[in-house]
């Protein structure tokens, strides 16, 4: 087995066929096409095959809730790459990366992950393994962004991202994480020099322009800005996003937070549904997705605002392009830290963003 040999775990899902494309393009690799469905691992792995050259693609079944599974499959890769919805089974696939002496990516939102992963700590560093979790854009760019425009700045300021998205579900459970993550509501905002429980005071107002128009953007809890503030001397950061339709924004959306707060966990499977009609349903069939940086601070003595973005009509590309661009740095042994931690604190930034660019995801600059 090659030691350059990935495992995709729900790699024949939305995200896991861009991934797959922009790996094979870009990077030296063998992949494995990883899930419970080994019928659809097994056709998509075919079909790459078709589209690369050196037979680079197999198919293994592995079905996170289910160890032995996992055991059979990570034997003999380098890295398992967590493309599925399964927070809850974080520690369980971490662990089974341990037990075959392979590193590990996920592109999980929630803190519940972050939590499992670090219950395995002590292990990593003793294998000297890395664990990268939140990659991606979302998580995975606010901290990038707000890092690579600290040079723009003698005194940094402000620095608040903003996201609207607009894009269709695949199937309902591909929303859990977004319904548990709307549902909990547990989020931090960076005000007047401290962190504070974010409430609804604390959602920014922005006209994001065609199609998305003037939309009330909640703040999300994003465990990469923690370190920000200190570093940079910040006052004010955060993560803030627009809904994706107006009949999710004001009706889908505050029933997900209330029927979560009354039902927890027991809703789930109910609002993911509810949350697949409404975002499918009533969005535009037109993919897009605004991320932009707004930043404050000064620069020889006068003020200066920077608007740092990317607009793109492919958001698979813009979750998978930064997942290869870390995939470079963590190759090239150029990660910022080695172990555990998440993506945004892990890479270098200028080298991200360069590469971003490089696979035709433009990042624009203007200064207001």
């Amino acid at each position: 087995m090659s030691s350059n040999t990935f495992l995709l775990l729900g790699g024949y899902g939305g995200v896991g066929r861009a991934l797959s494309r922009l790996m094979l393009k870009e990077l030296d690799c063998q992949l494995i096409i990883a899930g419970r469905r080994l019928d659809k691992a097994a056709n998509f792995a075919r079909q790459l095959n078709t589209e690369f050259p050196g037979n680079r693609v197999s198919a293994r079944f592995a079905d996170a809730e289910n160890p032995v599974s996992l055991n059979q499959a990570f034997a003999g890769i380098r890295m398992a790459l967590v493309l599925s919805t399964t927070p809850f089974q974080t520690k369980t696939i971490g662990q089974a990366a341990l037990q075959n002496k392979a590193d590990y990516l996920d592109i999980l939102v929630q803190k519940d992950a972050s939590r499992q992963l670090k219950e395995l700590k002590s292990e990593i560093i003793a294998q000297d393994r890395t664990f990268i979790s939140g990659a991606g854009f979302h998580p995975g760019l606010p901290a990038v962004f707000i890092s690579y425009a600290a040079p723009e700045f003698d005194q940094y300021r402000t620095a608040n991202i903003l996201m609207a998205m607009n894009a269709h579900f695949e199937q309902p459970s591909s929303t859990v994480e977004l319904v548990r993550e709307m549902g909990a509501f547990d989020s931090q905002v960076f005000k007047d020099g401290k962190w504070k429980r974010a409430q609804m005071k604390d959602f920014l107002k922005y006209d994001f322009g065609p199609p998305f128009g003037k939309q009330s953007c909640a703040p999300l809890q994003m465990d990469e800005l923690l370190p920000l503030p200190e570093k940079y001397g910040l006052t004010e950061t955060g993560v803030f996003a627009g809904g994706f339709n107006p009949v999710f924004n004001n009706l889908i959306a505050p029933l997900v937070i209330l029927i979560y707060k009354i039902f927890k966990e027991s809703s789930v499977k109910f609002l993911c549904k509810l949350l697949y009609w409404g975002i499918n349903s009533f969005s535009s069939g037109d993919m897009k997705v605004d991320f932009i940086l707004l930043a404050e601070g000064v620069k020889d003595g006068k003020p200066k605002k920077l608007k740092l973005y990317v607009d793109t009509d492919d958001p698979y590309l813009f979750t998978a392009g930064p997942i290869v661009c870390c995939l470079k740095q963590y190759l090239a042994g150029t990660l910022k830290q080695n172990h555990l931690g998440l993506m945004g604190n892990m890479v270098d930034e200028k080298i991200l963003m360069r590469d971003m660019e490089s696979l035709g995801i433009p990042i624009k600059k203007e200064y207001l």
